[in-house]
């Protein structure tokens, strides 16, 4: 008796959560309205010139934009992205986040984004593994590289800490077809944080 009681237990635990989970897998993000609600920014930069710009490459040792390549026209309510190559790069304004698409030193467009997420950099940007020097090559390149390098470069390390010329935070960026192939959405990885934005694909 105790056997068949444990057996229909186990049996209802089961069935339960097999409804439970489909339920949560037909759960589906309504796009249109998602893409409805996106507000439009109707700030505007003065000659298509981002004014942080020189700010932003005197600042870094390399670019601190993202590039995207863009396949298809897409659509973000006025703002309209023809395809090719994009700078990207997220920013606040007048309360609102957004990314800044950048083509050829200009502004293209000002995107709102519709979800700002804390993420975990470790889980996202992935360290490439370093090959182990063999002990009779680590030797000789401590002692005839990298001392000398120190003693070298020693005068020179106040001039460098005065520059303070900084390597950008870390980014990456994914992009997917969704809403039956309706629109595209592209995320971006900055530092500890993911910007989500919705575009309509035009066809």
């Amino acid at each position: 008796m105790r056997k068949f009681l444990f057996f229909l237990l186990t049996l209802i635990s089961i069935l339960t959560f097999s409804n439970s989970s489909c339920e949560a897998e037909n759960l589906r993000i309504n796009y249109d309205l998602l893409y409805k609600d996106t507000p439009v920014l109707d700030f505007m930069y003065e000659e298509g010139i981002d004014p942080e710009q020189d700010n932003d490459y005197n600042r870094y040792v390399i670019s601190p934009y993202t590039l995207i390549r863009i396949t298809d026209t897409l659509k973000n309510k006025k703002i309209l992205l023809k395809p090719g190559y994009y700078l990207v790069k997220p920013d606040k304004h007048d309360g609102y986040e957004f990314l800044l698409f950048k083509q050829n030193g200009k502004v293209a467009g000002i995107v709102p984004v519709y979800q700002k997420v804390l993420i975990n950099p470790a889980l996202v940007y992935k360290e490439p593994i370093k090959p182990k020097t063999p002990i009779y090559k680590a030797i000789p390149k401590k002692i005839f590289i990298k001392i000398p390098k120190k003693v070298i470069t020693r005068p020179f390390k106040k001039f460098w800490e005065q520059k303070r010329i900084l390597v950008p935070a870390k980014s990456a960026l994914e992009s997917k077809v969704v809403g039956n192939g309706k629109y595209l959405e592209i995320w971006l990885y900055v530092d500890t944080y993911l910007y989500k934005v919705l575009f309509e694909i035009q066809k």
